[in-house]
């Protein structure tokens, strides 16, 4: 059976069993994908593209992005960037939302120049990337 996807998706559409998350890929940048993520901070919600980067074990937030929701610095990491170059981080807590999954006070490294999506949201699903969209499994 083909698989169609829904016109309009409602709100809170409830996901068929065993899938926690349908998430669309906006676009592609260098082969991984760019998916819309919901930030909320202290001072407000907002979307921002991520990229879905399996590689990264946490997510990294840019300092534009936590400045818009208000996330307040809980500590600092080190964090080793794709140089191999080893840096300090800012640390803060934020609640991530993304295709129906929903992440509360998740600690996020604060720098870079765009946000990075990373295993500590989604390492524990079954991961299948389409063209268009992004299923994790439970």
């Amino acid at each position: 059976a083909d698989i169609v996807p829904a016109p309009a998706p409602a709100p809170v559409a409830a996901l068929p069993q065993g899938l926690a998350a349908q998430i669309p890929i906006q676009r592609r940048q260098g082969g991984t994908p760019v998916v819309g993520v919901t930030l909320k901070g202290a001072s407000g919600t907002q979307s921002f593209p991520m990229l879905f980067d399996t590689g990264a074990t946490g997510t990294l937030i840019t300092a534009d992005m936590a400045q818009a929701v208000g996330v307040t610095v809980v500590g600092e990491t080190q964090a080793r960037i794709a140089d191999g170059s080893v840096v300090t981080l800012p640390v803060g807590l934020v609640n991530v939302e993304l295709g129906g999954l929903r992440r509360e006070q998740v600690k996020v490294a604060i720098g870079g120049s765009y946000g990075l999506l990373g295993q500590d949201i989604y390492g524990q699903y079954g991961i299948a990337i389409g063209s268009h969209m992004i299923h994790l499994h439970q």
